[in-house]
């Protein structure tokens, strides 16, 4: 029986000293915030890449050709506006303000995307993804940008392809001529 009233004895001290030091804890924790780590060289060369990619994006058009998966034939032309690219928020996703000219619309349109890197090469990746005036139907891409180029591949629906391009800074002129209301027909 002193035995049992031992172990008893024992294990009650083990638990107010555990609870005594868990209360202690947290009302240090209260007192004062968790201590953030120190930024690393790591997280400069993210900083860096961010800033660069931002730059190097922003008042760009995409020039290239896509191919069509399936169709013979030479790739067909393409041309992208992005007026400016910029980080939102944590994690991976960048907001594009890409012009959107379908059919009589030609408008600046933000597009929050991931962008995922490979080292120091950023990809956009997006899947099911919908583009807010260009009908219906859900897009999918992987495209890299690296030196001054973009390649990769697109799909819309079930059609896809590969696209591929250069990737060119708006001149100034050209930038003040580009309109920012919808396109109008006149009769």
């Amino acid at each position: 029986m002193k035995t049992f009233q031992s172990v008893y004895f024992l294990v009650l001290i083990i638990s107010i000293s555990a609870s005594s030091r868990s209360a202690a804890q947290q009302e240090q924790s209260k007192k004062s915030p968790p201590t953030q780590a120190p930024p690393t060289q790591a997280d400069a060369n993210q900083e860096k890449r961010f800033k660069k990619f931002a730059k190097d994006m922003s008042g760009v058009k995409l020039i290239g050709t896509f191919t069509i998966d399936g169709r013979k034939g030479s790739p067909v032309e393409e041309e992208y506006t992005i007026e400016k690219v910029e980080k939102s928020g944590d994690g991976d996703l960048w907001t594009f303000t890409a012009r959107i000219k379908y059919g009589t619309i030609d408008v600046p349109v933000p597009l929050t995307i991931p962008v995922k890197w490979a080292g120091n090469t950023p990809m956009v990746s997006i899947s099911n993804f919908r583009i807010p005036l260009v009908g219906s139907g859900a897009f999918g891409a992987r495209v890299m940008f690296y030196e001054g180029k973009y390649a990769g591949t697109w799909s819309h629906d079930q059609v896809g392809g590969h696209m591929f391009g250069r990737i060119e800074k708006i001149k100034k002129k050209e930038a003040d001529r580009q309109p920012t209301q919808p396109k109008s027909k006149s009769k």
